[in-house]
């Protein structure tokens, strides 16, 4: 009588060794590829912010006759929405670069109405940065600042174009006649708005104002 069990293979150990070099092999080929497409999604998602957050400045142009949002250095811009952002200081401020309502909240940002309290507009999304107040680990709220040329001022009243006082490294409050300043649309003809730079990504433990 014949046996009806048929007979079978194993994996050898050549076998296995081949399989593992295999998909070692697959994942080195796959995982700089997911990388790199990581890297293409943040920048991506990066530029769509920042292109939200130049959407909302136009916006609140167009709502006010044509003016750039308030781009306030007073501290005033602590305790009212006289300034684009609410004021920012990563030694005397409760959360270094902005708590959220600093950013959310029509209180203290000019821009929140026309970001529908949203804040992450005002961070790049590849931005991992931290901060320790005391031994608390805090992560940064905010990675994006304005040109200090560009907007207006509020306060005092009718208002003005920006001073711009921070451009030739003279800390006093006097109207900068050195460096060209944007308060209007219309004012960006030298050079034209589309080459006009307005917001750009800072290190977070560098902020300290809008």
């Amino acid at each position: 009588m014949k046996n009806s069990k048929l007979p079978t293979k194993g994996f050898t150990r050549l076998d296995l060794l081949a399989s593992v070099a295999m998909i070692s092999g697959l994942f080195l080929a796959v995982f700089p590829a997911s990388g790199k497409s990581r890297s293409s999604y943040l920048s991506a998602r990066c530029l769509s912010e920042k292109r939200t957050l130049i959407q909302a400045i136009t916006s609140y142009a167009n709502d006010h006759d044509g003016w750039l949002p308030p781009n306030s250095n007073d501290s005033i811009g602590v305790n009212s929405a006289n300034s684009w952002v609410g004021w920012a200081d990563s030694i005397s401020m409760p959360s270094p670069t902005n708590a959220l309502d600093y950013l959310t909240s029509p209180r203290y940002s000019a821009l929140a109405y026309y970001l529908g309290g949203n804040a992450d507009s005002f961070k790049c999304p590849a931005d991992l940065g931290s901060f320790k107040k005391g031994v608390t680990p805090i992560s940064a709220t905010r990675s994006v600042s304005i040109n200090c040329a560009v907007g207006s001022k509020v306060l005092p009243a009718p208002r003005t174009t920006v001073d711009g006082i921070w451009l030739d490294g003279n800390y006093s409050h006097r109207a900068n006649k050195t460096f060209r300043c944007y308060g209007k649309i219309s004012d960006a003809v030298d050079p034209r708005p589309a080459d006009l730079w307005i917001i750009l990504d800072e290190s977070p433990d560098s902020i300290n104002d809008g």
